[in-house]
């Protein structure tokens, strides 16, 4: 009685592993990715608040910087508008420098566009200065109520 069960132990584990062992069939799947292009823009205000005393030519510049990351070529688009109050208006220059590409403002326009082209994925980092001069006292009106928009756009190549 015992050989019979040894033997049954025997034949039901070389069944249960030669079945195991027996591969049907095998295939291989390829799976693929796509990544889309993408860039993310990170604005840091260094010194955002003009200073102006009111006397004629009177000025002061404010900094900021634009982060931007891009896993793509990529053309970088800044413009930016004049202080302005109401018609007020003060005169504001603005200059970007750093970063690849050129931006060439242009002291006359009344608002600042233009663009530069990144070329492959990184991370690139925009200085942007802007210069507010006052004119005659009586040019513009006394208050806080000035502001500008600085505005940068990425846009893929």
């Amino acid at each position: 009685m015992r050989k019979y069960l040894i033997l049954l132990v025997a034949l039901a584990m070389v069944l249960g592993i030669s079945g195991m062992a027996m591969a049907l069939d095998t295939e291989e799947i390829a799976v693929t990715a796509t990544v889309s292009d993408y860039a993310a823009i990170t604005p840091t205000v260094t010194d955002g608040l003009y200073d102006l005393d009111g006397s004629a030519g009177d000025f002061d510049t404010v900094s900021l910087s634009a982060s931007i990351e891009t896993n793509c070529d990529a053309t970088v688009g800044m413009s930016a508008t004049q202080l302005t109050n109401g018609s007020d208006v003060i005169d504001t220059v603005y200059n970007v420098d750093v970063g690849p590409g050129s931006f060439d403002p242009d002291p006359t326009a009344t608002t600042y566009s233009d663009s530069a082209t990144i070329t492959g994925k990184g991370t690139y980092v925009y200085n942007v200065t802007g210069t507010a001069t006052l004119g005659a006292i009586s040019a513009q009106a006394a208050g806080t109520n000035y502001g500008a928009t600085i505005t940068v756009t990425v846009s893929a190549i």
